[in-house]
């Protein structure tokens, strides 16, 4: 019984995990780790330590996240757990690459992938090769991580995983739009789209439509812009995303701001700042904080703007 309400668990904090609730997410993996111990459950316990370790991730809790996924690699390798071992090296990997340390993460991403590799896991390698082209975009070699996303790309079309392919297509959009080839980022994004439209992934397609406000943003089409942020904020309220509400919320204060909208942006700041608090996203609190300032600044309001940049850079100094 232990076993199985320790899997229950699991699923209550990957459902909190994918609508960015991580503080439930954490709340629920904690409790399935406790049942797995009850259990004598080591797989499960790896488990639960992967999902502890990315939503401490997501919470910028990167000590905790750092701890809890080790941890999962360490029951992983024991148990033989291969699965949990190579995304356990992934997640640390990315968890390397959001702190800056691109030699760390390019490290555990190989050793993710060659661990895919000899266990013939074809969606994980994917998912790898997705993490490995972000990294080496970050790094400028451009050519490097359009081979990756092509190799993913292949994979996932492969093995027929439409929602990995979605992710790929997104991130070549990414890749492109860097690049200033707009029309091909566009074309990437629309691909997506498509597919998204007949599997139905809210995640994905709200992905898909930010990055396509981006780029409308960039060529100075502020109704498309705004247009484009719109529906993502619905699907994310429709979700109960909040944090990707935040995200939205702080995409379109950013727009208003650079269009001289000045009242309208504040609603938007207070909303995303409010959401920011409520999930403990300490980095997305800081952006808001920033924008903040930065609006109190425009319209004069001297004061307000040091008060407010003031405690931008405590949560800055906090996060390192």
């Amino acid at each position: 019984p232990y076993a199985q309400q320790a899997q229950v668990c699991l699923r209550h904090a990957n459902l909190a995990y994918v609508t960015g609730d991580y503080a439930a997410s954490t709340a629920a993996a904690q409790r399935a780790l406790q049942l797995a111990e009850q259990a004598q459950a080591s797989q499960i316990k790896a488990d639960a330590y992967l999902k502890l370790g990315q939503s401490c991730w997501r919470l910028a809790q990167y000590a905790e996240a750092q701890q809890n996924l080790a941890q999962a690699l360490r029951l992983a390798q024991i148990s033989g757990a291969s699965q949990v071992e190579a995304d356990a090296l992934r997640n640390m990997g990315s968890l390397a690459y959001d702190q800056g340390n691109y030699p760390v993460a390019e490290e555990y991403f190989n050793r993710s992938l060659t661990l895919c590799q000899q266990i013939s896991d074809r969606r994980s390698q994917s998912s790898v090769l997705n993490s490995l082209g972000i990294l080496h975009r970050a790094l400028g070699a451009i050519s490097k991580s359009m081979d990756c996303y092509q190799h993913s790309l292949l994979l996932a079309r492969e093995i027929g995983d439409r929602r990995m392919e979605c992710a790929t297509l997104i991130n070549l959009g990414v890749l492109y739009r860097n690049q200033a080839e707009y029309a091909q980022a566009i074309n990437q994004y629309e691909q997506a789209l498509l597919i998204l439209r007949e599997i139905d992934d809210p995640q994905y397609e709200s992905a898909a439509l930010s990055n396509l406000a981006v780029i409308w943003n960039l060529q100075g089409a502020l109704d498309k812009t705004i247009q484009y942020y719109q529906r993502v904020l619905t699907i994310k309220r429709r979700i109960g995303d909040l944090r990707g509400e935040s995200v939205a919320l702080t995409g379109l204060a950013t727009v208003y701001i650079n269009a001289g909208l000045l009242e309208q942006a504040r609603e938007f700041i207070t909303q995303a700042l409010q959401l920011k608090r409520q999930t403990l996203d300490r980095r997305g609190e800081l952006i808001a904080l920033t924008n903040h300032s930065r609006l109190s600044r425009l319209q004069n309001a001297t004061a307000d703007a040091v008060q407010v940049a003031q405690q931008a850079l405590t949560i800055a100094q906090e996060l390192g």
